[in-house]
């Protein structure tokens, strides 16, 4: 994780394009649709690399999804 960075929940909603009400209410449900999201104290982080492998793991399990 030498070029990997944490990013704030403001970040991760701005970077997915999804609203945080959203991520929070996955995390919420949990199973495989739930961001790898972690508290920090009261915040909400996640690694940049986890957000990648989380969506490219929605994307793998979408059939209609183009390579």
């Amino acid at each position: 994780m030498t070029n990997d960075r944490l990013m704030l929940m403001p970040e991760i909603s701005k970077y997915t394009r999804r609203p945080e009400s959203t991520l929070r209410y996955l995390r919420h449900k949990g199973g495989p649709d739930a961001p790898p999201l972690w508290r920090q104290g009261r915040r909400l982080v996640a690694w940049q690399s986890e957000i990648d492998a989380w969506l490219d793991r929605l994307k793998a399990a979408d059939p209609k999804a183009s390579e």
